[in-house]
């Protein structure tokens, strides 16, 4: 059964066509096959209503109802009661992943006439015989109902470059600095750091986040305007408590973000992936491409000696480890403390068996300047007969020269403190995943 939301109906054969009601007339409307651009036309919101059965609507004229007809005659749009058998449909699931609807009040089915594609072609009430090119639908969900990354994020209140995942020296930016409510549009722009290509990316509860750009935090990241077709660029619109279309979901998806919008479930998306200053930002069905993916970068924090800026993941990882202060239960097993602490994250385990082995497996660099946030810290013990000698050390480095690691319990010390009791053998990435 497909969940409540607004649905394209594509054709079997030609996933461009899709059935459409013609010239968007009201009721009587008739279904024809015509190309798809995602015309309100063309869109159904689809809406359960009890035993198996929905109704639907289209987006332009959404008191009307796709209803049956007598047996080879044309479908049309009927304003009716819901209820109504005629308005019913049951949604069948085909093994190939396509769907066909089937009527409630006389068994039959919605046919495209001879499986033709042909712009105009009717769509009819037929018996269902199988035949898939002419009773088989691709369905293409545009709002509610869709699908997102499977990893829900937890972001720390702060500002953040909302960077592309094609090229990260672009980055999210409000046009011109606008501050026009419904007007001010987001596109991609080189970043350096200007107030209107930051977000101050805000918890309101129950996981769920606000975007406000910092050169105008009256104002929020908000996708009413793009509800329900997708498509439409992304705008500021005032923030108000409970607007669920400034609300989103944020799913983490490697070491980037994903965000959902709570009300039309739509995705923030970098249209065709487009890396040219002044490329529109747009809300899109979810689709797993890297066009709707974003590295989020603080706006703040430094790595040490003034290094590069923080990531949310890098902090992710700084915080994580920080959670397992005063913590007895590593004692002598330092590695495992640095897994767990990535596995918090979202990291996999990796398969190092000890510190020295991590070391081997993950090590990035030797050198101790600007060692990353969130960075492993590999050392071995100067005493030759030590366990700390035979299988290294390691910690997470948090920043300001600060390590995080487990020996009797898990505690914060200094690097330069370490240093009269290990060698430096260098920093890497749990894993060898970069968090930056």
């Amino acid at each position: 059964m497909l969940e409540d939301g607004t649905y394209a109906i594509l054709t079997y054969n030609d996933q461009a066509r899709a059935v459409n009601v013609q010239y968007a007339a009201g009721s009587g409307g008739r279904l024809v096959i015509d190309g798809y651009n995602g015309e309100r036309n063309e869109l159904f919101v689809l809406t359960n209503r009890g035993g198996g059965y929905v109704t639907l609507s289209p987006v332009h004229a959404p008191h009307c109802f796709v209803a049956t007809g007598n047996l080879d005659e044309q479908l049309t749009i009927q304003s009716a009661d819901a209820g109504s058998s005629r308005v019913l449909w049951q949604v069948i699931a085909n093994a190939d992943g396509t769907y066909t609807f089937q009527n409630k009040a006389d068994g039959r089915v919605m046919d495209v006439a001879h499986g033709s594609t042909e712009v105009g072609n009717r769509v009819l009430s037929y018996t269902r015989n199988g035949y898939a090119a002419a009773q088989s639908y691709h369905v293409s969900c545009v709002s509610g109902g869709g699908g997102a990354p499977s990893t829900r994020a937890s972001v720390a209140d702060g500002y953040y470059a909302l960077l592309l995942t094609a090229d990260r020296n672009k980055c999210v930016n409000v046009q011109y600095a606008s501050t026009v409510v419904d007007q001010a549009s987001c596109v991609v722009d080189t970043y350096n750091g200007e107030a209107n290509e930051l977000f101050h990316i805000v918890p309101r509860g129950n996981n769920l986040y606000t975007l406000h750009p910092k050169h105008a935090e009256q104002l929020c990241l908000n996708a009413l305007l793009a509800n329900p077709v997708p498509g439409y660029q992304m705008t500021l619109h005032n923030y108000e408590a409970g607007d669920e279309a400034s609300l989103w979901e944020i799913y983490q998806v490697g070491s980037a973000y994903s965000f959902r919008n709570y009300k039309t479930k739509l995705m923030l998306d970098d249209y065709c992936n487009g890396t040219q200053d002044g490329n529109k930002l747009i809300a899109w069905s979810y689709n797993g491409d890297t066009a709707q993916q974003f590295y989020l970068q603080s706006a703040g924090d430094t790595g040490s000696g003034g290094g590069p800026r923080v990531s949310a993941r890098q902090q992710a990882m700084a915080n994580a480890s920080l959670s397992y202060l005063g913590s007895t239960g590593y004692n002598g097993y330092c590695q495992k403390f640095v897994r767990v602490a990535g596995q918090k994250i979202g990291l996999p385990g990796g398969n190092a068996p000890s510190a020295l082995a991590a070391c081997n497996m993950w090590r990035v660099s030797t050198s101790m300047d600007n060692i990353p946030v969130g960075a492993a810290v590999y050392l071995r013990s100067k005493n030759t007969a030590s366990a700390g000698y035979t299988y290294g050390h390691v910690g997470i480095y948090v920043g300001d020269g600060y390590v995080v690691h487990a020996q009797s319990t898990v505690k914060k010390q200094s690097l330069g403190s370490m240093l009269s009791s290990y060698n430096y053998l260098g920093w890497g990435w749990q894993s060898g995943v970069d968090l930056r």
